[in-house]
């Protein structure tokens, strides 16, 4: 399994989402770092499960946070008609930086800091609690709608 890790800034308040009957939680997260003396900024845009919806009203615009989970990517056409690539997160961990402030991802010198997320602001993905034996849903089935078309096929581009 790929998962990727997010040290950022989130760009607007989180929205709570119910996608087929499950609460989520959706935002996007922003790394900057200095590439030849310029500004780059990665946007990811990242999907929680939230079932008791406690996590929204927390993720505000401008808060720092580390995001861990499983990236996927996609392209759209922009306004200008140019193909653009989206790097999405089905997110597993979230955790909320101490401190704050711009470029939480960015040190004076542009390379990212070593902030460590507390352990006890860590949330865990949660584990089914059912035993029986039921047909769930794959996670491509349950964010397809929200991200858009999620190929999980055979056919690989490469």
């Amino acid at each position: 399994m790929i998962n990727l890790e997010v040290l950022g800034n989130v760009g607007k308040d989180a929205e709570s989402k119910e996608i087929n009957g499950v609460n989520y939680v959706s935002f996007s997260i922003a790394d900057t770092k200095k590439v030849r003396g310029e500004d780059v900024t990665t946007w990811v845009r990242v999907l929680k499960r939230d079932p008791e919806n406690k996590l929204q009203p927390y993720i505000t615009k401008g808060k720092p946070l580390y995001v861990c989970g499983v990236p996927s990517v996609s392209t759209y056409i922009n306004k200008e008609g140019n193909p653009v690539a989206s790097i999405d997160m089905f997110a597993e961990k979230i955790a909320f930086v101490r401190g704050g402030g711009d470029n939480v991802g960015q040190s004076a010198s542009g390379n990212a800091r070593q902030a460590q997320p507390s352990a006890v602001q860590t949330q865990q993905a949660p584990q089914p609690q059912n035993t029986q034996t039921r047909q769930q849903p794959t996670r491509n089935e349950e964010i397809g709608d929200y991200f858009g078309s999620v190929n999980d096929g055979d056919d690989l581009p490469f």
